[in-house]
């Protein structure tokens, strides 16, 4: 059985936060993720490999990965 993985465009499309594995928040804004507490802004191609959990805007989990090597995978369905 083959397992689903997401690229950052579908993150894009579906995602409303994504969380890093340093803790912090990101709001998806097309293909830019904007620090909750800074305002920072990054691509979320740069963001991508940082990951660590990814969820739409009604917080139900979209993807997620326990280790920054592996990839992002589908959750729920």
């Amino acid at each position: 059985m083959q397992e689903s993985t997401l690229a950052y465009v579908d993150i894009a499309r579906q995602a409303d936060t994504v969380k890093t594995f340093d803790g912090r928040i990101w709001r998806v804004k097309g293909l830019v993720g904007v620090d909750d507490q800074t305002g920072k802004r990054k691509h979320l191609a740069e963001l991508y490999y940082n990951i660590a959990l990814i969820k739409d805007n009604k917080w139900r989990t979209i993807a997620r990965r326990k280790k920054r090597c592996l990839p992002l995978k589908l959750w729920g369905k």
